[in-house]
């Protein structure tokens, strides 16, 4: 198996994890533990920021930002919260940025706090969502409609056009094996009524089961929540 490699994006995360002392680190993860589960990691951030008034936004942003990759690298390679905080010291060990090498009891302290914040249950359903959620062949990246009226000629091409034809192009963008693709379907007005009516009933089917999920102890996650992507179209 190969090692694990930190960007250089979360160095800085781990590194105020480090410089955090031992009571904000507790604050952090009670913080964490009364937050519900989200999919993307800045919402939850901001989440357990709002919570919190000891530990400044940009550090929470930075050590929370750092949790949900590992939860789910941690997920996809079977391996328990104490290995993958082994892992992430090595790969400290290696790294050529002298504030991340540790020894003897800071060493040890370090692993401990990344043991308790990534065994939170927030960070680790959260995690494990977002990779149920793309555990398809194709998942939708975007869609967009482009519009266009289709003449209709007579017997002389040279003369005005008789009569018209409105259809749409509807542009599916996904994802497949890691690569962006697209298709393009062509519909007709009939066939914009028939699509706006499945969609609007998959709503009313994610609305009641929503209401369902409220009386049972399942955690309802909300795709929208924290997602830059929601409630856009082209």
């Amino acid at each position: 198996m190969s090692r694990l490699r930190i960007p250089k994006d979360d160095e800085k995360g781990l590194k105020k994890l480090i410089t955090l002392d031992d009571n904000s680190v507790q604050e952090l993860v009670s913080a964490l533990g009364e937050v519900s589960p989200v999919l993307f990691r800045t919402e939850l951030a901001s989440r357990v920021a709002s919570a919190l008034d000891t530990i400044s936004r940009s550090d929470v942003d930075d050590i929370v930002g750092l949790l949900p990759p590992l939860s789910l690298l941690s997920e996809r390679r079977g391996l328990s919260t104490t290995e993958i905080a082994e892992d992430v010291c090595q790969a400290m060990d290696d790294s050529d940025d002298e504030e991340l090498k540790l020894s003897g009891e800071d060493r040890e302290r370090f692993k401990e706090r990344l043991i308790d914040l990534l065994s939170v249950e927030s960070v680790i359903i959260g995690a494990k969502a977002l990779e149920l959620m793309f555990e398809n062949q194709r998942s939708y990246s975007s869609a967009r409609v482009v519009t266009e009226v289709r003449p209709i000629f007579g017997s002389t091409p040279g003369e005005s056009p008789t009569g018209a034809l409105i259809v749409h192009m509807l542009k599916i963008t996904y994802r497949e094996e890691d690569q962006e693709k697209e298709f393009f379907v062509a519909l007709d007005t009939l066939d914009v009524g028939t699509l706006r009516a499945a969609l609007d009933r998959a709503d009313e089917k994610a609305e009641s089961l929503r209401s369902y999920l409220e009386g049972t102890r399942v955690t309802y996650i909300d795709p929208k929540e924290g997602n830059p992507d929601a409630n856009t179209a082209t």
